[in-house]
């Protein structure tokens, strides 16, 4: 492996390692094992591990060993670091933002683009909030109608189960949930004072070896007139080409006279729903 520095490398923090884990340098040489640091011998992978390159947080380029029995390990460790980066890439949007339209700040429609990437800020934490490699659903609806609905006069019910999903479910949940109330917002139920917003989300099982199907139920009531030919705004675009793209998901959305009703299903297989 080469000594240069690899900017895509995660960083990982030494003192935080478990004792079976170790860390090579970028020409192989052993720098971390058992827990502490090690004079240095050439190393090779053992043979029930595997690795990714990584960078110490002493600006080491670096190769960490995860044993066989810890490999669900590096799934959170991937997770926990694409999180972050998804949180700093918006982050940095908005301060882009700031910089590039504050001559034009006020106008309406920069002030609406500007609140939308906070929205999507706030979705981008959904994984901060991981109980252990599941998301419970209550939280996750919260955490996105709060940024969203008013907490003094909230409009949007909520109705289910305290169920927990695998994390990638709880991250589409999220960005759904926001498309569908920024909708709503802009152009449904919530952007007059009377609507409002029923979601339910139930949990199905046809048979008992089937998966588990999670159901969300978004239901719009008491807003404006409902136009014929539906909404095909860019946060329709978003709600079809993402469960489009996704076999395990199906959706359906219907332009009913009463409002907006989205019905999503996503099945969950073992250990991606606790109940």
């Amino acid at each position: 492996m080469s000594s240069e520095p690899d900017p895509a490398a995660i960083i990982v923090a030494l003192a935080d390692l478990p004792p079976s884990f170790s860390i090579t340098d970028g020409n192989g040489v052993e720098i971390w094992k058992g827990g502490q640091c090690v004079a240095g011998q050439n190393s090779k992978d053992p043979p029930l591990t595997r690795g990714i390159t990584a960078r110490t947080d002493r600006d080491q380029p670096a190769f960490l060993h995860i044993p066989e029995e810890k490999l669900t390990s590096i799934d959170l460790l991937l997770l926990h670091e694409a999180q972050h980066r998804s949180r700093n890439l918006v982050s940095l949007v908005i301060s882009l933002a700031h910089q590039s339209l504050a001559a034009i700040e006020d106008e309406p429609l920069v002030r609406a683009f500007v609140e939308r990437l906070r929205s999507l800020d706030a979705v981008a934490r959904i994984g901060c909030e991981v109980d252990g490699d599941l998301c419970p659903v209550p939280r996750i609806v919260r955490q996105v109608e709060q940024r969203l609905d008013d907490p003094l006069r909230p409009r949007i019910t909520q109705t289910g189960p305290d169920v927990a999903i695998a994390a990638r479910w709880a991250h589409l949940l999220a960005i759904v949930l926001h498309e569908l109330t920024a909708n709503a917002l802009r152009h449904g139920a919530l952007s007059i004072p009377q609507g409002r917003v029923d979601l339910r989300w139930v949990t199905v099982r046809e048979a008992p070896d089937a998966l588990t199907r999670l159901v969300f139920t978004w239901r719009e009531q008491h807003g404006p007139p409902v136009l014929t030919q539906g909404r095909t705004g860019f946060g329709m675009r978003v709600l079809r080409d993402l469960i489009g793209s996704n076999r395990r998901c199906t959706a359906v959305l219907r332009m009913l006279p009463s409002g907006l009703v989205y019905e999503l299903s996503i099945r969950l297989g073992d250990g991606e729903i606790r109940e």
